[in-house]
Parts: C-alpha cells; structure tokens; sequence
C-alpha cells in the first residue's frame, strides 16, 4: 500500500534486470523496530544470501544491518 514501494516493484523486477537479494515475505524477520521489513539489497549482478545481523536491542539504532555474501 505504500506509494514508494510500489514505485520501487517498478525498478526492481524480471523486467529491469535488478532482483532483490535480500529475502522478501511476511515470514522475514523485521529489520526496521523490529516492526517490518523495510532493508532491501538489490543488484543486476551480484548474487548471494543476507541475513539480519542481531544488534543490541538497547542501542539507538532503529534498523537492524543487513549482512551479506554476495559474488558475481
């Protein structure tokens, strides 16, 4: 339902070439207070997995890092 969201399916898509990489879905862990799923990697190129990196839940960061092993 967000705007900007739907304006990003419009880059990142089978058309464009661009793919995420970061995993998508209902059942991924929220990356952003831990509310939703928001931190996206995509790429043309690069391939690989991320996971969500576990931070301190007391710290001032809102969003969790996505880490990633990625190759061409």
């Amino acid at each position: 339902a967000d705007p900007s969201a739907v304006r990003w399916r419009d880059f990142v898509n089978s058309k464009s070439g661009f793919h995420f990489v970061t995993p998508l879905g209902a059942d991924v862990e929220p990356t952003y207070a831990g509310l939703f799923n928001i931190d996206h990697q995509v790429s043309d190129v690069l391939q690989g997995t991320c996971t969500t990196a576990q931070v301190n839940p007391f710290t001032y960061f809102d969003h969790q890092p996505q880490v990633c092993a990625l190759s061409e």
